[in-house]
């Protein structure tokens, strides 16, 4: 996305501060804003969307909907078979093809000039009316993405997958797609963005939440884990069993959860079973769960945006025409 919005950015507005683009105003310059030492100690970053209109208009892309509306139908088959278009990148092609671009020394310089909370849009043959944004919350490195669709304005939907958002955002005629923002859809940001910002507010702090990280123990497991504990050989050690329970209590796939059944089944006497559920965890190499890395609770303010676009109906430019 950043890549797009700095192909055209004018060579004269670039610098590391805030700048006029238009008749909108761009954030202020990244050393100007106040910050808690706990909060972010990161400088100017934009919490408000504003048009990177430029002397002249700036080149900006997306992708078509077909896959977004497949998976509005529930359509499995997207998942078997992995998506039919351009929109079935990975993300590593999405690295490789950043990489490439900043290659180009002074494209990757624009790119580092672009002002936090910069953005513009275009149109989009069968597309519906959205948003993407790119954001970062806090001193975090990794960037949050998110895609409001705003064809029913009552209900907006709010897309937070990586890729879907990435693919929404690529360009599907390079760099000869031309720039399109009116007013109505640059005033329409502020609201998107507000719901953007919600969704990742809301989805961070469900990751916070140590309750929502920690995944159900199959009840297989739960045996087994139980057995150690009431039927401890006298051949292994208390700490020896204990860590046996924790590499035990975890969400294993079928694949092990058949195997620790078929040791459980082995024999009738209790103590042979947790000797054969001990060989298993050895032969398989079984090992206590690392704790989650837990993340700290946010609020609105520890979001930043990045930048965004602004996804516009081809035919809503094609019928305001002249």
């Amino acid at each position: 996305m950043l890549v797009r919005l700095a192909v055209d950015l004018p060579r004269q507005s670039q610098t590391q501060n805030s700048v006029a683009y238009g008749s909108h105003r761009l954030f202020p310059r990244r050393g100007d804003r106040t910050r808690g030492a706990a909060r972010d100690t990161r400088a100017g970053k934009g919490r408000r969307p504003v048009d990177q209109a430029a002397v002249r208009p700036l080149v900006v892309f997306t992708e078509t909907r077909d896959d977004i509306e497949r998976l509005r139908e529930e359509d499995a088959s997207l998942f078997e078979l992995g998506g039919t278009g351009r929109g079935a990148l990975s993300g590593e092609e999405y690295r490789q093809e950043l990489r490439r671009a900043l290659e180009n020394a002074e494209l990757k310089a624009r790119i580092k000039a672009l002002a936090w909370g910069s953005g513009s849009g275009m149109a989009v043959e069968g597309a519906g009316p959205g948003y993407v944004f790119c954001a970062r919350v806090a001193d975090y490195e990794r960037p949050q993405f998110r895609y409001v669709d705003v064809s029913d304005k009552t209900v907006p939907v709010v897309v937070a997958d990586t890729l879907t958002c990435l693919d929404t955002a690529r360009p599907p005629g390079g760099f000869d797609t031309p720039r399109e923002l009116s007013e109505t859809t640059y005033r329409g940001v502020f609201d998107a963005w507000q719901h953007a910002s919600n969704s990742i507010v809301e989805s961070w702090n469900k990751a916070a939440d140590p309750a929502n990280l920690v995944a159900p123990v199959p009840l297989t497991m739960q045996r087994a884990a139980e057995l150690v504990r009431e039927h401890r050989p006298s051949s292994m050690t208390i700490e020896e069993a204990d860590r046996l329970v924790e590499s035990l209590e975890t969400p294993y796939p079928e694949r092990v959860l058949k195997l620790v059944r078929a040791a459980m089944a082995s024999s009738d006497q209790p103590v042979e079973q947790v000797q054969a559920i001990a060989e298993l965890a050895a032969e398989m190499g079984l090992e206590p769960s690392a704790p989650p890395e837990l993340l700290p609770e946010i609020a609105a303010d520890d979001v930043h945006l990045v930048a965004w676009l602004a996804i516009v109906p081809s035919e809503e430019v094609t019928d305001a025409g002249p």
